[in-house]
């Protein structure tokens, strides 16, 4: 025994309203420089800035502690290259986990980024 059916539709006529995703570009007030322990720590500075924007809901304030973070692991990067490559991952994944706090609005993630970064700390050096 076979059963058939037939399945009508109708149509609707739907409106479809494109929307343009923009992004905004933040550029680092600062020019970050020193060793890098300093740089680390300034790091892990505006990252407590960065969770302080997030937690009042300042999303400009984070985008911009996010660009400077950004910014001093542009210069950090080449001269950390001594630390080891699993420090430097690492250093990797803390930023990648900001910039998702940053972008999916995440508070959470950026407490836990500093908290990553705070572990980090005994693998740098204090020169």
């Amino acid at each position: 025994m076979c059963v058939t059916g037939t399945l009508f539709l109708s149509s609707c006529a739907t409106k479809v309203i494109d929307t343009v995703a923009t992004s905004v570009v933040v550029v680092p007030t600062t020019s970050p420089s020193g060793s890098v322990r300093q740089l680390f720590d300034a790091a892990i500075a505006e990252t407590t800035e960065l969770g302080i924007a997030m937690n009042k809901a300042d999303s400009a304030g984070a985008r911009q502690r996010l660009a400077n973070i950004d910014a001093i692991w542009v210069v950090m990067q080449p001269l950390a290259q001594d630390l080891g490559d699993q420090t430097l991952e690492d250093l990797q994944l803390v930023i990648d986990l900001l910039h998702t706090a940053v972008m999916r609005n995440r508070p959470a993630d950026g407490d836990k980024a500093l908290k990553f970064l705070l572990l980090l700390d005994e693998s740098i050096p204090n020169s």
